[in-house]
């Protein structure tokens, strides 16, 4: 079984591939899915050693792989009315006037050996993608936000969480456009606040070369 370094390793060296790919050619991924396709993709490539793992007990055993697309959490949320996500405690909403129900992390490598059956393992490594998402008006970056609220939630137990957060300008409106040096200096703040667990891409893809405006945390980027 590979040990978390080599499988941060190999998830690293993918979303280097990519952040390349996007940058070359923007429109190669349609929606959110395409980039959910492409990184899953290239991960297999690195896991292909796992794509044959046991999972289970004596009584029932599954054959499965370490890698999974839109992976349950194994903690419930529910949405304000503003749409921010906020976990769901039994002891505090004893009579919910909601319907809380497990998250889904985008791409998730999960740990074989935590508790539970193959429904409700514990994801060591998740991943959470996003295209042209938090450009609105006051700029609250509440899609940002709850990606990061299920990577660090004390249940979840995340080892290693990234949050790529994807800006394609060409198909922006000008309002949009004019949106994107406040929102650049959000995500800086934000990122200054990053837990130990936690790794953001933030990325714009232009037209021109010349004009990319790209935070690259090269510290960790292969």
């Amino acid at each position: 079984m590979s040990s978390l370094g080599r499988q941060i390793e190999l998830v690293e060296q993918s979303i280097s591939v990519f952040k390349d790919k996007f940058l070359e050619s923007p429109f190669s991924f349609y929606t959110e899915s395409d980039m959910h396709c492409y990184l899953y993709k290239e991960l297999s490539f690195g896991f292909m050693e796992e794509h044959d793992v046991k999972i289970g007990n004596k009584d029932k055993t599954v054959q499965t792989t370490l890698l999974h697309n839109e992976y349950p959490t194994l903690s419930c949320y529910y949405k304000s009315k503003a749409g921010v996500l906020i976990r769901y405690n039994k002891e505090k909403n004893k009579n919910p006037n909601f319907r809380p129900t497990r998250g889904r992390f985008d791409l998730a490598i999960i740990d074989p050996d935590s508790p539970g059956n193959f429904k409700k393992k514990r994801t060591s490594i998740a991943i959470e993608l996003s295209l042209n998402k938090d450009i609105d008006k006051d700029n609250k970056l509440i899609h940002l936000t709850n990606d990061y609220t299920k990577l660090t939630d004390e249940k979840n137990d995340v080892d290693q969480g990234y949050i790529l957060h994807f800006i394609r300008t060409e198909e922006l409106s000008k309002t949009k456009q004019n949106r994107l040096p406040e929102l650049r200096t959000k995500i800086n703040e934000f990122e200054q606040n990053l837990g130990q667990n936690v790794k953001l891409l933030y990325l714009e893809a232009h037209k021109s070369g010349k004009e990319k405006q790209i935070r690259l945390p090269n510290k960790w980027l292969p």
